[in-house]
């Protein structure tokens, strides 16, 4: 765990309850350390249902140099129903995971308010974790042991506190530089590329609207509201393919309305959520303004395509979009 890692993990709230996460001085440790505090409070034992901190890492891990990946955890209650999951898409199975198993320390439950060292072990093969797309940590909401209604907090790695460094802007021209290959530049256009999503998966009675070049929309019903999908058939996204995505951000009201509102972005194969990449979450207040800039890996699957949406409610104008393939070899696909 380093703290670039520790900084890209969200948390989320469901009907069982809720997962936050922040990078704080880690307890117990010499000062200057840091850890990743992931906080669950289950409010309720949900079928079918779990409690996640993620994280996408984009561009992917490669873990090929070796299988046993040591990771420093502190647990405030002694436990044995955290849940560690490591995925690539070269694994079998329909969660492509290279790892998912219960935390132990020596076989045995996590200890309370003592940092131990676990070792992870993934697959022998190196291909099956050279391109780790998904991180995470959960617990499920129909494990019984697990306590309701108290707050249960763990500490996860140890490490020098490092904001990621900024790149420069506007770019400046390089032999270095990778050049990517533009397959989409801005603006927004109601040219048939775009998809404003009106159907089940948007929870309002409304559809986002292009005005001026961009895209707004305004979320004021809870749920899961999707606003815009790029059409695979006028945008093509390949599989196995490394991808640039980059856009300005508007917010003109914060997302609200229930734990766990946010803004977000995700990139997605046809007919299926579990191929997902690209995953980002972002929750700034009312009237910030920025950029995003993402890269993401597509896996062996057909008809991916770019979504947008608002978890619950908020209001926001995107513009600038643009999308551009990275050359293998260059940080990008394999």
């Amino acid at each position: 765990m380093t703290c670039d890692r520790a900084l890209s993990f969200a948390g989320e709230g469901t009907p069982a309850g809720r997962c936050a996460v922040r990078v704080v001085a880690a307890p117990d440790a010499p000062k200057g350390t840091h850890a990743l505090e992931v906080h669950f409070r289950l409010e309720k034992y949900q079928p079918g249902q779990w409690l996640d901190a993620i994280s996408h890492p984009a561009p992917p891990l490669d873990l090929s140099g070796a299988r046993t990946q040591r990771l420093w955890i502190r647990a405030s209650q002694a436990t044995d129903w955290l849940t560690i999951k490591i995925c690539d898409p070269d694994n079998p199975g329909t969660n492509r995971a290279a790892m998912e198993d219960r935390l132990a320390y020596q076989g045995k439950p996590l200890p309370a308010k003592r940092w131990v060292p676990v070792d992870l072990e993934l697959p022998a093969d190196p291909r099956r974790r050279d391109n780790i797309n998904y991180l995470g940590f959960y617990v499920a909401a129909f494990n019984k042991s697990a306590p309701l209604n108290q707050d249960l907090v763990f500490h996860i790695g140890r490490f020098a506190f490092e904001l990621p460094p900024r790149p420069a802007w506007p770019p400046k021209a390089s032999a270095a530089n990778v050049r990517t290959t533009p397959i989409l530049q801005p603006p927004f256009k109601d040219d048939g590329t775009w998809l404003l999503v009106r159907d089940q998966n948007n929870q309002t009675d409304h559809p986002a609207q292009i005005v001026d070049g961009a895209v707004v929309f305004d979320a004021d019903t809870n749920g899961w509201n999707e606003f815009l999908w790029s059409k695979p058939d006028k945008l093509p996204i390949k599989p196995l393919t490394t991808y640039r995505l980059q856009f300005d951000y508007e917010i003109l009201r914060g997302a609200d309305g229930a734990p766990g509102a946010t803004f977000y972005s995700l990139v997605r194969a046809a007919g299926t959520i579990k191929e997902d990449v690209g995953w980002a979450r972002w929750s700034p207040p009312t009237g910030a303004k920025g950029t995003r800039i993402l890269t993401f890996t597509t896996h062996d699957m057909p008809g991916y395509h770019l979504n947008f949406g608002i978890r619950h409610q908020g209001k926001i104008r995107l513009a600038n979009l643009s999308l551009s393939e990275v050359p293998a070899g260059k940080g990008g696909a394999k």
